[in-house]
C-alpha cells in the first residue's frame, strides 16, 4: 500500500476514516439561489452511517436519491448551499427525516460552488444521554407521581408513587391510557390539554383523578414535553392536592355561609312582616345548607303553628298542641336546640307518612327567642342520616337570632303605630270636641239670636197695638198685626227647621221609599215654587228624560229640591232663569240645580252645609241659616250626596245631588 500512487494511498485513507465523508456539487437554480446538489464521492464510513451506497448515488442528484428532501424542515440543500457559496464552514446536529437518524454534520468548501461533509451518527447516543435525563427527572421527583405518556395518552413509564397513588400494579398502569385515570366527567378534555402541552411546551392544571376503587383524587398537574427517543412525550408530575382542596373548600364555604348571614341580616332589616321574613330566610338557607324539608313555626298560644312549611306536600299551615311530644314541641319546652342524627331512634319523632322511600332521617330544629322566651322554631330535615353537623347547627342558631331581631322589630314597629294611632285618633276626638263644643256654642247663640228677633219684634209691635187700643187708634191696628204674623211664621218655619236638625241627628227621621218619575215629580214641584218665581219674573227650566225613575222619599226630597229653589230665586236677579238638569249617572242619577245670582266666594264653599255658617250675603230676605245643613242631612239619609260650586262672587252657584235609583 505505501509503494502505491499518492492518490491511491489517499483513497485508502479516505475510506478508512470512522467519519462518513461525502464530497458534493451545488446546483442553483435560474435566479442563483441552491436548489439541489451531485454527490461526486463519499467513502464507505458514509455508506454504513447513511445507508447510502456509493454506485447508488454518485453523480445523482440528491433530490433523486432522497426524494422530498427539499420539503425536509432541516432545508439540507439551503444550509449546504450556503456553505458551498459563502466557503464558510458550519457545524450542527440535525435529525434526516428521509434516513430516519440523528446526525452531528460538519462542513466546508474546498472551493466556490463545492462543500465536503462529515457525518457522525449520534441517534444512540443521544437515545442514552436522554435515558440518564429521564432517570434524573423522575429520580428527583420521586415524591410525586411520575407518568410518561405518548400524545394519545397510551401510558409507557409510571413510577411507584403513582403505582401507590392510583392503586394499580406497574403493568396494569403500562396497559392503561391517561384517560382511564380520569374521572370520566373530565376525559373529553384530555385531548385538549394534550394539545395545549404540545404547542406551549408545558401546562399547568387542577383536575380530578379517580383510583382502582373508584375514589376521586383532587390533583395539579404539571406536565412538559421532553424528547425520548426521536419521539415528543409528555411528562406529567402528579401532587395529591386533596388537604389543600378540602382546607380551600373549608375556607369557601365559610366565605359563602358569611356572605349569605350579612345579606339576611341586611334583608331582614327591612322586611315588613312574618311572610318577608320566611321567603328571606328560605332563600338564605338553601344557599348554604343542604336540606329536603324545613318549616318556620311560630308559638301561638298552647299550640306551636307551622306557619310556612318548605318542599312539604302537606298544607301550608297546620298546629301542633305543646303538649303533643315531638322534636319541635320539645324545642320550645326546652329551649335548646335538637340536632337529632337519626329521627329513628328518638322517642318524640313522628310522622304522618312512615312508608315513604324520602322520608325524613336526620332533623335539626333551633329555637327563636326574643327576651329569651321561645317564640317559634327553626326546623330544618333531611332524607340522610346525619346531614346536619355541629357546624350546622351553629351557623342555623345565627340565622334563628336573625329572625328573632327581625320580628321583635317589627313587634315593637307595631306598638309604635297603634300608639301614633291611638294618640291621633285621642287628638282628633278632642279636636272635634272642641269643634263640636264651639259649633254647640254658636249654635247656641246663633237660634238664641234668630228666635230673639221675631220675639223681639212681636214683644214691639204688641205694644204698640196695646198703645193704640188704649187710646183707641185702631186704624193702625192691621199693619202691625201683619209684622206680627210675618215673624211668628218666621218663628215656626225655625221651630221646623231645629225639629228637623235634632230629628237628623238622632237618626229619628223615617223614611217612606217609593217609585219616583222625575219628570213628572219636577213638574210638581214647578207648580209648587212657581208662586215665588213669578214675584221675581224669573223661569225654571228643566231637562230630563220623562221615563227616568228612582227609588225615594218624595216629601224628603222635595223638602231640599225646594229649599235649594228658594235659595236660588232668593239670590238671582229679576227675570233670571234657574235650570234643573237631570242625567243617568253610574248606578244613580245626577240632579244640577244651576242659577246665576251673587254666587259663592271659594273659602266660603266648605261651610256652605254646617249650621248657622255665617256666611255674608247681599239680601234683602233672612235666613234661618240651617236650611243647607238641613238638605245635606237628607241627601245623606237617601244615600246619596250633595256639592256646591261657584266660579265666585257675581258668577252664580250650581248645587249637585247624586242619588242613588
Amino acid at each position: 500500500m505505501s509503494e502505491g500512487s499518492p492518490e491511491d494511498i489517499y483513497k485508502d485513507f479516505f475510506d478508512n476514516l470512522f467519519e462518513g465523508i461525502a464530497y458534493h456539487q451545488i446546483v442553483l437554480d435560474e435566479s442563483g439561489k441552491p436548489a439541489d446538489y451531485i454527490f461526486l464521492m463519499a467513502n464507505e464510513a458514509f455508506e454504513k452511517l447513511t445507508g447510502l451506497h456509493t454506485e447508488d448515488i454518485v453523480g445523482k442528484r440528491v433530490t433523486e436519491v432522497i426524494p422530498g428532501i427539499q420539503n425536509d424542515p432541516a432545508d439540507w440543500i439551503g444550509r449546504y448551499g450556503r456553505v458551498a457559496l459563502s466557503m464558510e464552514p458550519v457545524s450542527f446536529e440535525q435529525y434526516a427525516e428521509g434516513l430516519g437518524q440523528l446526525y452531528n454534520v460538519k462542513a466546508y468548501s474546498p472551493k466556490h460552488g463545492y462543500f465536503v461533509t462529515l457525518f457522525e451518527n449520534i441517534t444512540e447516543k443521544r437515545v442514552k444521554e436522554e435515558e440518564l435525563y429521564l432517570k434524573s427527572i423522575i429520580s428527583d421527583s420521586a415524591n410525586d407521581s411520575i407518568i410518561l405518556h405518548h400524545e394519545n395518552g397510551d401510558i409507557i413509564y409510571a413510577n411507584k408513587r403513582a403505582q401507590e397513588f392510583y392503586g394499580y400494579t406497574e403493568k396494569e398502569l403500562l396497559s392503561m391510557n391517561i384517560r382511564d385515570i380520569v374521572k370520566p366527567s373530565q376525559r373529553e378534555r384530555v385531548a385538549d390539554r394534550a394539545s395545549l402541552i404540545k404547542n406551549k411546551g408545558q401546562a399547568v392544571f387542577e383536575t380530578d383523578n379517580v383510583d382502582s376503587r373508584g375514589n376521586m383524587l383532587f390533583v395539579e398537574v404539571h406536565s412538559n414535553i421532553v424528547s425520548y427517543k426521536n419521539e415528543d412525550l409528555i411528562l406529567s408530575v402528579v401532587r395529591d392536592i386533596g388537604e389543600r382542596k378540602r382546607i380551600t373548600e373549608t375556607e369557601k364555604q365559610y366565605t359563602t355561609r358569611m356572605t349569605a348571614l350579612h345579606k339576611h341580616a341586611s334583608a331582614l332589616a327591612k322586611a315588613e312582616d312574618l311572610d318577608e321574613i320566611q321567603s328571606i330566610t328560605y332563600n338564605a338557607i338553601r344557599e348554604v345548607l343542604g336540606f329536603e324539608r324545613g318549616s318556620l313555626a311560630i308559638v301561638v298560644g298552647d299550640v306551636l303553628r307551622h306557619e310556612y312549611r318548605w318542599n312539604m306536600s302537606a298544607p301550608n299551615s297546620f298546629d301542633i298542641p305543646l303538649s303533643t311530644r315531638s322534636i319541635t314541641t320539645r324545642v320550645v319546652s326546652t329551649g335548646i336546640t335538637q340536632l337529632v342524627p337519626d329521627v329513628d331512634k328518638d322517642p318524640d319523632y313522628f310522622t304522618n307518612y312512615p312508608d315513604r322511600a324520602d322520608r325524613t332521617r336526620s332533623e335539626l330544629a333551633v329555637p327563636i327567642k326574643i327576651d329569651e322566651k321561645v317564640e317559634g322554631v327553626l326546623n330544618l330535615e333531611s332524607v340522610r342520616i346525619g346531614a346536619f353537623s355541629a357546624t350546622d347547627q351553629q351557623l342555623l342558631e345565627i340565622f334563628s337570632e336573625h329572625i328573632a331581631s327581625s320580628m321583635l322589630r317589627i313587634k315593637l314597629q307595631e306598638e309604635s303605630e297603634k300608639i301614633k294611632e291611638q294618640l291621633i285618633e285621642q287628638r282628633i276626638r278632642a279636636e272635634q270636641q272642641a269643634e263640636l263644643n264651639e259649633l254647640k256654642t254658636r249654635f247656641i247663640s246663633n237660634a238664641t239670636h234668630e228666635i230673639r228677633t221675631p220675639l223681639t219684634s212681636i214683644q214691639g209691635y204688641s205694644e204698640i197695638i196695646q198703645s193704640a187700643i188704649e187710646s183707641n187708634e185702631l186704624d193702625s191696628l192691621t199693619k202691625y198685626f201683619d209684622v206680627i204674623i210675618r215673624n211668628v211664621n218666621r218663628l215656626k218655619v225655625l221651630t221646623d227647621e231645629l225639629l228637623d236638625m235634632q230629628k237628623l241627628e238622632e237618626g229619628r227621621i223615617e223614611l217612606d221609599i217609593e217609585p219616583i218619575n222625575l219628570a213628572t215629580y219636577l213638574e210638581d214641584i214647578r207648580q209648587e215654587i212657581s208662586p215665588i218665581l213669578e214675584k221675581k219674573e224669573q223661569s225654571l227650566v228643566i231637562n230630563t228624560a220623562r221615563d227616568l225613575t228612582i227609588n225615594s222619599d218624595k216629601v224628603r226630597l222635595e223638602q231640599v229640591i225646594i229649599n235649594l229653589l228658594n235659595n236660588a230665586s232668593r239670590f238671582s236677579p229679576k227675570n233670571s232663569a234657574i235650570e234643573i238638569n237631570v242625567e243617568p249617572a253610574q248606578s244613580g242619577v245626577e240632579i244640577t240645580i244651576t242659577d246665576h245670582g251673587v254666587g259663592i266666594r271659594e273659602e266660603d264653599l266648605p261651610k256652605l252645609f254646617k249650621p248657622f255658617p255665617g256666611i255674608k250675603v247681599e239680601d234683602s230676605f233672612q235666613s234661618t241659616g240651617l236650611g243647607l245643613s238641613i238638605c245635606k242631612g237628607i241627601v245623606d239619609l237617601l244615600k246619596g250626596s250633595i256639592s256646591a260650586q261657584s266660579d265666585g262672587p257675581g258668577k252664580g252657584t250650581k248645587f249637585t245631588i247624586k242619588l242613588p235609583r
